[in-house]
């Protein structure tokens, strides 16, 4: 389902076809489902079954894997300012991070 509202929402926005791209092979080769897209523009978050990897929006390259979350992450959401990154997983749990630097919020 996420991967139909993913491509949806590409087809509908102002992303550039490189970035596009980008989005699609994320969604396509994580082992998860969750995704999100920071609101200032600089992060995509792919939940994984074992960590939270961060993207650079603009160029594709990996920031860094936020780990401490156990069971696979089914979904992924920003602050309005997105100073956080929250994950949910099939064990329960919700973990924050702050993107910046990868540290618990």
């Amino acid at each position: 389902m996420i991967r139909q509202v993913i491509l949806i929402y590409l087809a509908c926005s102002a992303l550039s076809a490189s970035t596009q791209d980008f989005v699609k092979a994320k969604v396509k080769h994580s082992a998860g489902e969750a995704l999100a897209y920071s609101p200032d523009g600089q992060f995509l978050a792919v939940g994984s079954t074992e960590s939270l990897i961060l993207y650079s929006a603009g160029s594709g390259i990996k920031v860094r894997s936020l780990e401490g979350i156990t069971g696979g992450i089914t979904t992924v959401a920003f602050s309005p300012d997105s100073k956080i990154v929250a994950a949910g997983s099939t064990s329960g749990a919700v973990i924050f991070w702050r993107p910046a630097d990868g540290q618990f919020a």
